[in-house]
C-alpha cells in the first residue's frame, strides 16, 4: 500500500480534481493509520472504505460509485504504475469519445524461471510510443488490475456481478456483458509492474 501511494504521489500533476479510493477490507487498523499518515501530506484526496468481506466485484463497484469523477483508473493491490502512468490515461480518456475500455500494460518483475516466463507470456506489453490502440482484446485477456474508463462511455447497468466472490471470473463477466453492449476493448500503454509472486503450487 505504502509503495502504490507512493508511486501515485511521484505520477501527481497538478489535476484540480483527482482523488485515489481505496477499497479494503482489511480486519486489523494497520492500513487505516498508513493511509491516514498519507493524508497528512495533503497531496491529493484519499477516500478510504474498509468492507466485512474480501470481494473483488463489490469493491469495485463501491469505487465506481464513490467517484467523483466519470475518469476511473483501477489497480491492483499489489500493481505499481510507472512514473506517466496517470498523465498517459488522462490523455487517453480525454481524448475517447467512442464506447471503449482501456487495457494496459502488465510486467512482472525478471525472475529466472519458467513460471514467471509463462505468467509474463500471458499479458501483453505495448512497447510504441502512443498510448492508445485501436487493437482489440478478446474477452478472457481483459486487464481490471490496469483498467481505465470514461464512465459515461461504457454501459454502467452492466457492472461487476457481485456473484462472484474473491478471485477470479467477475472481470471476464464484466467484459462478456460490456462487450455484448458495444463496448470495444482495447491495448493501451500505461504500464504497470505486477508483483504477484505466488508459487500456485499446492
Amino acid at each position: 500500500l505504502k509503495k502504490i501511494l507512493n508511486c501515485l504521489i511521484s505520477n501527481y500533476i497538478n489535476f484540480k480534481f483527482f482523488e485515489v479510493i481505496i477499497c479494503d477490507s482489511d480486519k486489523s487498523s494497520k492500513n487505516k493509520l498508513i493511509i491516514n499518515e498519507f493524508k497528512k501530506k495533503r497531496l491529493f484526496k484519499i477516500n478510504y472504505f474498509n468492507l466485512d468481506r474480501n470481494n473483488h466485484s463489490q469493491k469495485r463497484n463501491l469505487g465506481i460509485k464513490k467517484a467523483k469523477s466519470n475518469y476511473l483508473i483501477f489497480l491492483d493491490d499489489d500493481c505499481f504504475p510507472e512514473k506517466t502512468f496517470v498523465k498517459k490515461y488522462f490523455q487517453i480518456l480525454k481524448n475517447n469519445k467512442n464506447k471503449a475500455i482501456f487495457c494496459g500494460s502488465v510486467l512482472y518483475p525478471k525472475k529466472n524461471n519458467n513460471f514467471m516466463k509463462y505468467r509474463q507470456s500471458r499479458h501483453f506489453v505495448v512497447k510504441k510510443s502512443s498510448p492508445v490502440f485501436n487493437e482489440k482484446i478478446k474477452i478472457e485477456n481483459i486487464v481490471t488490475m490496469n483498467m481505465a474508463f470514461n464512465l459515461n462511455n461504457i454501459n454502467n447497468k452492466k457492472l461487476f456481478n457481485e456473484k462472484f466472490n474473491r478471485y477470479g471470473f467477475e472481470d471476464h463477466d464484466f467484459a462478456y456483458w460490456q462487450d455484448k453492449s458495444g463496448v470495444s476493448i482495447l491495448k493501451s500503454g500505461p504500464k504497470i509492474i505486477h508483483y504477484d509472486l505466488r508459487s500456485y503450487k499446492r
